[in-house]
């Protein structure tokens, strides 16, 4: 059988990288889920940063990368001043 080192680099790295954050969005849209939210479904971002860092051990360009993730995927949205996320409606129907 011949491998192509080309295809099978690539699809190593697209594993690496893609699914990697997939799990760490998923866990981050996981911890904003146990957090009560505040006025109008706002989650302070300590309570996301905290658990996904110190509790899971996780590095902060891993919580960075799953959150972008999140927000890109249309899971949360962060207000503009970056002090707390919302849940959208792609994100609350995860959990439903």
């Amino acid at each position: 059988m011949l491998f192509k080192p080309a295809l099978l680099s690539h699809s190593m790295k697209w594993q690496s990288g893609t699914w990697r954050d997939v799990r760490l969005a998923r866990k981050l849209v996981e911890i904003a889920n146990s957090v009560e939210a505040v006025q109008d479904g706002r989650i302070h971002i300590e309570l996301l940063n905290g658990p996904f860092l110190f509790d899971l051990k996780a590095t902060p360009a891993e919580y960075t990368a799953g959150l972008k993730l999140a927000i890109k995927r249309g899971w949360l949205e962060m207000h503009e001043s970056g002090t707390f996320v919302r849940f959208t409606q792609a994100g609350a129907e995860i959990f439903a």
